[in-house]
């Protein structure tokens, strides 16, 4: 028995649950990006729409499909394997809506007159989900690229804790 047993038992545990961990929290952050963007978007639609329930409407959907282009923006690459492209794409898209979100978290706070702690609080957030985001699509990329040179790549279901590993020569990993 080895004495770093427990420790690469730990390690494995972790590397099994990361792809799902970094997906959930980019997810996450896309939601509270989403949030925020209705809240400030809400009050211009109402004088528009002149309807609660329309300008509600219209405020999430607008949001969620703001937040949903730049999902697919960053991840179509990963559709492909070895096709990452669009990196300058992916850090731009990724760099506006972190900029973007930061400043609808400023004036949300201001709207409300919340504190600036809230404020920055929200922001480190959104920064942290963008460095997320992009870690992520880097260790895919680097994934793919990894694995070109004679082997294979086989989708699985994106439940699959094992999905960011390679499938090598016969499908084993």
């Amino acid at each position: 028995m080895s004495q770093h047993q427990p420790i690469d038992a730990v390690k494995s545990a972790i590397e099994r649950i990361l792809p799902s961990a970094y997906l959930t929290g980019i997810v996450l952050v896309y939601i509270a990006s989403a949030a925020i963007m209705a809240f400030l978007l809400y009050q211009p639609l109402l004088q528009v729409i002149e309807n609660t329930i329309g300008a509600t409407i219209a405020a999430v959907l607008l949001c969620v499909s703001l937040q949903f282009m730049r999902f697919l923006i960053v991840f179509t690459d990963s559709l492909t394997a070895g096709a990452n492209n669009s990196a300058f794409v992916i850090r731009l898209t990724s760099f506006v809506m972190v900029v973007l979100s930061i400043l609808e978290v400023f004036q949300a706070a201001k709207a409300v007159q919340a504190a600036t702690a809230i404020a920055l609080s929200a922001s480190a957030l959104m920064f942290a989900g963008c460095v997320l985001e992009l870690l992520f699509v880097s260790k895919l990329n680097k994934r793919d690229t990894e694995t070109e040179a004679g082997s294979k790549i086989v989708a699985r279901p994106l439940g699959n804790a094992n999905a960011l590993q390679p499938q090598i020569g016969n499908g084993q990993h």
